[in-house]
């Protein structure tokens, strides 16, 4: 039987289905929802990378993956932060 579940994964995605489903995915830096670090964390790795120091003590410090840093130190992501 077919279930009225608006929620379903079959369902197209609006805005009107989903006011707030994907909040997270459409705002930047600390106003993301899933945001581990802040601007002054990102700044700060940047620094310290500049600095010398290597992916594996920078994600130990701030408790994220290599990768975070990595794509942090690259400007991959939190791009929009100087």
């Amino acid at each position: 039987p077919k279930y009225s579940n608006h929620y379903c994964s079959d369902c197209r995605k609006t805005e009107k289905a989903y006011p707030n489903a994907f909040k997270s995915e459409t705002s930047r830096g600390e106003q993301n929802t899933k945001a581990k670090l802040t601007e002054a964390e990102v700044i700060a790795i940047r620094e310290l990378n500049a600095d010398g120091y290597k992916y594996p003590w920078l994600s130990r410090r701030y408790k994220v993956s290599q990768d975070t840093i990595y794509c942090i130190c690259t400007r991959r992501t939190w791009k929009h932060v100087a």
